[in-house]
């Protein structure tokens, strides 16, 4: 695996793109998180995952996406990317990182928790049902700024 950083040929940002579509998450692909990472196969040359993050406010800064190709999950490659686009933020000077993932994503709130990561749950309304459904969990993760 080769780990690449930001700023991305337009190969490879159109092949995170893709990945990104491909794996049904719904955000801005046009902008790209400013701190992101991507790993690539060093076999064959392809992006099998990426993740990247934002400033927010203060020394809080956001992971907006984390993304693995389908056929090379549950391999390390999500802690990876999470732990060197959390390195990046540190480098620019945050300290405490959120996150936000379906309720349902299960393998995804394991790899934060995992990580260090602590749970706090938020609820929306169906509209059409009006029943309070579970939609998010927001996972805020707090690190030592490197010496």
């Amino acid at each position: 695996m080769i780990v690449v950083y930001q700023p991305f040929s337009e190969d490879f940002h159109s092949q995170i793109v893709n990945l990104i579509k491909e794996s049904g998450l719904v955000c801005n692909t046009k902008e790209l998180p400013r701190y992101g990472v991507a790993i690539v196969s060093q076999d064959f040359g392809h992006v099998i995952g990426y993740a990247g993050g934002h400033g927010k406010y203060g020394t809080v800064a956001h992971i907006d996406i984390l993304v693995v190709d389908s056929g090379t999950r549950e391999k390390g490659i999500g802690t990876i990317l999470i732990n060197k686009v959390c390195h990046l933020l540190l480098e620019a000077g945050y300290t405490n990182f959120t996150a936000e993932v379906e309720a349902s994503n299960d393998k995804a709130i394991h790899l934060y928790l995992k990580l260090g990561a602590e749970l706090k749950m938020s609820f929306g309304l169906n509209i059409e049902t009006q029943r309070v459904i579970d939609t998010t969990s927001s996972l805020t993760r707090y690190h030592e700024r490197p010496k």
